[in-house]
C-alpha cells in the first residue's frame, strides 16, 4: 500500500465523527422558492447540506452511506460537490443524530430548529 493511498485516510464513520464534523462542515437552513406547482406559488423545505472540495467525494459516499439517504451532488460550484438531505422522513433522522452537538445552547440552539 502506497503512503498516499486513500484508504489510509478514511475515518471511522460514526456519531462522534459525524458530529464533530457537521458542527464545523454542515449546515441546516430553510430554503424558500417560487414554485407555480404548488397552490401558494411558494415552496418551503428544510435542509441539511455539507460541501467540500471535489477531493472529498469519497468522504460524502461514506456520510451518504451511513445516514442511508441524501444525494450528492457534483454540479454544485467548479471544484465543490455537495451533500444534501431534502427529505423530511431524512432530516428527522440526522436532526436527532446532532441533539448534543456541543455548539448548541440546550435552550437557545434549538430555536434555530423550530
Amino acid at each position: 500500500m502506497k503512503r498516499n493511498d486513500i484508504s489510509l485516510y478514511q475515518p471511522v464513520m460514526n456519531s462522534w465523527f459525524l458530529t464533530g464534523f457537521s458542527d464545523a462542515e454542515a449546515s441546516f437552513f430553510i430554503l424558500i422558492e417560487h414554485n407555480t406547482k404548488y397552490k401558494t406559488n411558494w415552496r418551503v423545505k428544510a435542509v441539511f447540506s455539507i460541501g467540500l472540495h471535489k477531493k472529498d467525494k469519497v468522504l460524502l459516499e461514506q456520510i451518504k452511506t451511513y445516514f442511508d439517504g441524501g444525494s450528492i451532488y457534483t454540479k454544485h460550484g467548479p471544484q465543490t460537490i455537495q451533500y444534501r438531505v431534502e427529505s423530511v422522513k431524512d432530516l428527522e433522522v440526522r436532526h436527532k443524530s446532532f441533539w448534543f452537538l456541543s455548539t448548541f445552547d440546550s435552550k437557545e440552539g434549538w430555536l434555530y430548529f423550530i
